[in-house]
């Protein structure tokens, strides 16, 4: 019966390995809630003046 006290006891099988979490749920309407990763629309008013010189050229010289 020594024996037996000397002996350690024996360890509990070890805990079964936990289940990976769940992938994140998409939103329910994406049209509701844009990403913010984009950036906000430019207003017009600041491209107007760029691109007016653009469309609206000086005429060739005529010739001599």
């Amino acid at each position: 019966m020594k024996g037996q006290k000397s002996m350690p006891p024996p360890k509990p099988p070890p805990p079964p390995p936990k289940p990976p979490p769940p992938p994140p749920k998409p939103p329910k309407d994406p049209l509701e809630k844009p990403p913010p990763r984009l950036p906000p629309p430019k207003p017009p008013e600041r491209m107007e003046p760029r691109i007016m010189p653009v469309i609206m050229p000086l005429p060739p010289n005529p010739p001599p």
